[in-house]
């Protein structure tokens, strides 16, 4: 197992940050499906998680082929769609999201211990992650102000809008108003010029001729 580390650390180029990642996807995903503790299907896992760790923190530059590319000569029955199988039911073990919390400085911390160990060498541990600080506790005065602020906020938006509509609605019938005004006398001059002919149709000319008498 130690060798298969040191070869993934190897030849993919693994620094420490995604080392510990690797490790803290393995475990997660064990403590999640206890079941999966298997002799042959560790090994599988930390390939997944050290190809995970690999793509979050450089996906620009390495791809998946890359990382085949690089254990294909040793890991000679792997192929690229099975790469990409234990690299998405990796994922599906840790429902998608990555380990956070103290893990990471655990897993650094033995890392550099080991080290220390066979180096026979004082390493120090660098802080894989930063501390976390607790939010600041907020007064209920600043929590009712800040409540406050965004009620007027909000009323101030409804009255604009209301008056925004009414506006609106103002120049609607203003225009309505302006088109009737410039229709209507259009209307009596064609009723005008209708009725003119009309009138001179309906009235009987008078005859020139002179009547006989009886």
């Amino acid at each position: 197992m130690h060798q298969f580390v040191r070869f993934l650390v190897q030849r993919l180029c693994l620094n420490v940050g995604e080392l510990v990642l690797a490790y803290a996807c393995v475990e997660r995903a064990l403590v999640t499906h206890r079941t999966l503790m298997r002799t042959y299907s560790v090994r599988s896992m930390l390939l997944g998680a050290c190809v995970i760790a690999c793509k979050v923190s450089r996906d620009h530059e390495v791809k998946l082929h890359d990382c085949f590319g690089r254990v294909r000569d040793v890991l000679n029955r792997l192929q690229l769609k099975l790469l990409a199988r234990i690299e998405h039911q990796m994922l599906e073990c840790l429902h998608w999201r990555l380990p956070m919390g103290r893990i990471y400085q655990t897993y650094a911390d033995a890392l550099f211990a080991a080290a220390s160990c066979a180096l026979g060498l004082p390493l120090d541990v660098p802080h894989v992650l930063a501390d976390w600080e607790a939010p600041r506790e907020r007064t209920p005065l600043t929590c009712r102000a800040a409540a406050t602020a965004i009620q007027r906020r909000v009323r101030g938006r409804v009255a604009r809008c209301k008056a925004n509509e009414t506006a609106a609605v103002r120049r609607g019938a203003t225009a309505l108003q302006d088109s009737a005004s410039r229709f209507i006398p259009l209307r009596d001059s064609s009723s005008k010029l209708s009725a003119t002919p009309a009138a001179t149709v309906a009235a009987p000319e008078p005859s020139q001729q002179p009547t006989e008498p009886a």
